[in-house]
């Protein structure tokens, strides 16, 4: 239980750090998977080895700026979902 309590803080302060940067810098909407990176490195990059890191730098170079994240779900529409 403590070890699922660690990770999910550690995963909650990573997508907070990923707002802070997008709040903070309107130019890191342009790539979004730099931003996640950026605060991947941040949050815990140090606690996984090689393998976690390379893989969660792949999955990332493949996000979509911030303008298309948004748009599939449609946040804060009513029914929550795209065109």
């Amino acid at each position: 239980a403590a070890m699922g309590a660690l990770w999910s803080r550690r995963g909650i302060n990573m997508h907070a750090k990923y707002y802070e940067l997008l709040v903070g810098n309107p130019e890191c909407r342009n790539d979004a998977g730099a931003t996640m990176r950026a605060a991947f490195e941040a949050s815990h990059a140090r606690y996984v080895g090689w393998f976690g890191r390379s893989s969660f730098g792949l999955a990332t170079r493949s996000m979509h700026g911030w303008d298309r994240l948004c748009q599939r779900p449609r946040i804060g529409s009513a029914d929550g979902v795209g065109d």
